[in-house]
């Protein structure tokens, strides 16, 4: 196949959104879909006082590899970032309630979502690599803003790595998720705000059967990601033929930011 790659004017390469900019866009875009296909465990960071359950069941959505303008593969993504800030209603027993941050990055703007990538080792010691996002060739996304109370403990105190400007989000990758190996023990994958590629075998169709798994610990049993991941990721790198590769992230319209869990 020869070389389809195009000169474009677009008004969202890199959030670009001063002027319509004049760039070389490579041939293989990464699009991450709002459309959900099926659901999986995901551990909780934070506060894990009184927790039963360091997991919470997150849908995970449709990522499509585009080539020439066709989907030439598909994989599934979690977008959510569950984060505990702590007991908020102390029952005077074992059922306290706990409430969830949402750290999960969604664009400001749902028409200024394409981004360029740089490759990076991610998790450290996991054996594999991840892609991190840029927009006008830095770190800082221009995202949906937290809030103040999404960025604290119950107790006011800041939670780990806060964003800086609450509508400014910095991090975020494309890496390994689900059940996998950080190089020295075998762990549940969380998120701060990325994308974790999670394979189909850990992926239930329901969220009642993702729950089954979630109470059971039974995503223990599954065979680790790591292996799966990073075939995904040297044919996505292969298939870039050694351009940059572009992450177009389609905008949910309705995000659950701050969740409280009943009777921990």
């Amino acid at each position: 196949m020869g070389n389809t790659n195009r000169n474009l004017r677009v008004r969202s390469v890199n959030g670009d959104t001063d002027n319509q900019t004049k760039l070389k866009i490579s041939n293989l875009k990464l699009i991450i879909s709002t459309e959900i296909t099926g659901y999986t465990c995901q551990y909780i960071y934070g506060s894990h006082d009184d927790l039963d359950y360091e997991s919470i069941v997150v849908p995970t959505y449709k990522l499509n590899v585009e080539k020439g303008g066709k989907v030439i593969a598909s994989y599934s993504v979690t977008r959510d970032s569950w984060y505990s800030r702590g007991v908020i209603n102390d029952n005077w027993g074992v059922n306290d309630d706990i409430e969830l941050s949402n750290r999960c990055f969604e664009p400001a703007n749902g028409n200024i979502n394409l981004y360029s990538t740089t490759p990076t080792a991610y998790p450290p010691g996991a054996g594999v690599d991840a892609l991190a996002l840029r927009q006008n060739n830095s770190e800082k996304l221009n995202a949906v803003p937290h809030t103040t109370r999404m960025q604290t403990f119950v107790n006011g105190d800041p939670i780990d790595e806060p964003r800086a400007d609450l509508s400014i989000a910095t991090g975020v990758m494309i890496h390994v998720g689900g059940w996998y190996s950080n190089g020295s023990k075998n762990k549940l994958a969380g998120s701060y705000g990325c994308f974790g590629v999670t394979p189909n075998a850990q992926i239930n169709k329901t969220k009642s059967g993702a729950e089954k798994v979630r109470t059971s610990k039974s995503y223990k049993d599954y065979e680790i990601s790591n292996d799966a991941y990073k075939k995904a990721l040297d044919y996505i790198v292969k298939q870039a033929g050694g351009k940059n590769i572009h992450v177009v992230v389609e905008k949910r319209n309705v995000v659950e930011q701050l969740r409280t869990l009943k009777n921990q």
